[in-house]
């Protein structure tokens, strides 16, 4: 008899604690403003995507018409904790650059050059297939410890129907077919990729998500499928690796099929998180935020407002709690916002583009800026006065050579191939490496 009135006593304060904890909720949602409440805590959107057993993907264009019509079957997850899972993520410092220079070999086919940090030549690849190379189409997949070079390049080509082939030294190799090739990233000088598809239809884009090892891509399967009225394409964004198994994506949606001589920033729509074990994504920014990076520890995400009438300043959100960490607010001049933003190593800073103007009317000018977690600008400068020359409308941050050293792309009115320049933002030292156009980082 005693044990059964222990029970009913401790069911009636977990009913009481249960009740404390929603007051307290519903108090704490009162008292947030309509920013607070724009930044969601990270939310799990789909629990179980498909049976570990199952090699069917995703449709997410059925699942929403099955939570349109029959919402019984949805199972509420908007609780569940969801943890990032453990990654081998690069801090460290790159040993080489790989760019675009615009040279071709004596058979025609073009050849990408690695530069050291100071411009000095080390070697060049060819890739047969193309004609122009792309950042968001190619992974260097291995390290440059030294000695021989045999660094893996990964590129795409549109021959055979769409193909990702891998260059080392010159030996080519053809890894798989991959019709309509929209993005490619790749974990930092690991051979694990991910990549998305995308291609227009009658009613909108049909767009795909691809996680995979290089000697897996031939039979590779889609993580996500996504039909959408909206032309929106999957974009990966980043790749998490551990122990040289892939553990999750993060990725994105952007507008596909949209061009134009005036676009400056391509906006993205929301930051998700695919956990390759548990089949789940998490929803971190929803679709008014246009993500630009995560840092390489996945705490922090950069983001600006995607709407034309929203804040276009570069904030920094702590993801796990989806707390502002800070805002930058734009210069004055500044009416186009900011872009391109790139963390640092250790995540302790962030480097970005901001710019006013437009290309149509030669208005266009831009600064690159950084600045620490702490919201203080470490760096401002328009750059053109500082390296000589013509005029430059464009300055874009592609990456950190160090914790104090910004690697940037610059573009010039006078001038049709880029440049790379590196910037000490700290004492602002700015040297010029070479021309061409930044293709990604390698590392030692």
């Amino acid at each position: 008899m005693m044990g059964k009135w222990l029970k009913i006593m401790l069911v009636l304060l977990i009913l009481g604690l249960v009740s404390l904890a929603c007051d307290r909720g519903v108090e704490k949602a009162n008292e947030s403003t309509d920013s607070d409440m724009a930044q969601e805590v990270a939310t799990v959107v789909a629990a179980t995507i498909s049976s570990a057993e199952s090699s069917q993907p995703v449709d997410e264009g059925a699942d929403a018409q099955k939570e349109d019509t029959d919402d019984t079957d949805v199972e509420d997850t908007t609780e569940e904790e969801v943890i990032t899972p453990a990654a081998d993520n690069l801090q460290v410092a790159p040993v080489a650059i790989v760019v675009d220079q615009e040279e071709l070999a004596k058979d025609g086919t073009l050849v990408l050059s690695f530069v050291n940090p100071d411009g000095q030549p080390i070697t060049a690849y060819k890739v047969p297939g193309i004609m122009f190379a792309y950042q968001q189409q190619i992974h260097i997949a291995g390290t440059m410890p030294g000695g021989q070079i045999m660094t893996p390049l990964i590129y795409y080509s549109n021959e055979n129907g769409g193909v990702l082939r891998q260059s080392v030294n010159d030996n080519i190799t053809d890894l798989g077919n991959v019709a309509r090739l929209h993005t490619l990233v790749g974990a930092p000088a690991q051979p694990v990729v991910a990549y998305s598809t995308a291609d227009l239809t009658g009613n909108g884009a049909h767009t795909e998500l691809f996680v995979s090892k290089l000697q897996d891509i031939g039979s590779a399967t889609p993580l996500l499928v996504d039909d959408n009225s909206q032309s929106l394409a999957y974009k990966p964004l980043a790749l998490d690796v551990a122990g040289g198994e892939p553990t999750g994506v993060w990725f994105t949606r952007e507008p596909y099929g949209i061009g134009g001589a005036d676009l400056i920033f391509r906006l993205h729509r929301g930051l998700y998180y695919y956990n390759i074990d548990t089949k789940q994504i998490v929803e971190y920014f929803n679709d008014t935020r246009s993500p630009m990076d995560v840092s390489s520890d996945r705490q922090l995400g950069a983001y600006r407002f995607a709407e034309a009438n929203q804040n276009k300043s570069l904030t920094v959100n702590v993801l796990m709690t989806a707390s502002v960490n800070t805002t930058f607010p734009l210069s004055p001049n500044h009416d186009r916002g900011a872009g391109f933003a790139l963390f640092s190593q250790d995540g302790s800073r962030v480097a970005w583009m901001e710019c006013g103007g437009s290309m149509m009317d030669s208005s266009l000018h831009c600064n690159l800026k950084a600045g620490d977690m702490n919201g203080t600008i470490l760096y401002d400068s328009a750059i053109s006065s500082a390296i000589g020359g013509g005029p430059v409308y464009h300055v874009q941050p592609v990456g950190w050579l160090d914790g104090d050293t910004v690697l940037a792309q610059v573009r010039r009115w006078d001038k049709d191939k880029a440049e790379l320049i590196k910037i000490n933002i700290i004492d602002g030292k700015i040297t010029t490496i070479c021309d061409g156009k930044f293709i990604g980082l390698v590392y030692p």
